[in-house]
């Protein structure tokens, strides 16, 4: 480490022992305050509205080919997928590349 100088070392010994801290105590047993995303709750919120209006959603991962923030839509669409199949309700795909739908539809 000759390419690093001593607030740097200080920071880094800190940060470390924070995590191992952490997960240390996540070990034992301890609870642990998990924030909730406000964008997740208000997905869950819509999906529930279109449900009780009888309407399907509509979902569009993007007019990218197969970027990250493709699969990143295709995460997001797994999880409201789950909650669109508990409530029984439908769903509506609209993407624009065919690699992208037949992902989409595994």
């Amino acid at each position: 480490m000759e390419h690093i100088n001593k607030t740097s070392a200080i920071l880094l010994a800190v940060l470390a022992f924070l995590i191992l801290w952490k997960v240390l105590s996540a070990r034992r047993g301890a609870k642990l305050f998990i924030r909730r995303i406000p964008g997740l709750a208000a997905i869950d919120e819509a999906v529930g509205r279109a449900t009780e209006m009888g309407r399907p959603m509509l979902f569009s991962p993007g007019l990218d080919g197969l970027a990250i923030s493709t699969l990143q839509a295709l995460a997001i669409l797994r999880h409201i997928v789950a909650t669109v199949a508990r409530y029984r309700s439908r769903i509506i795909f609209a993407g624009s590349d065919p690699v992208v739908f037949t992902i989409a539809q595994e």
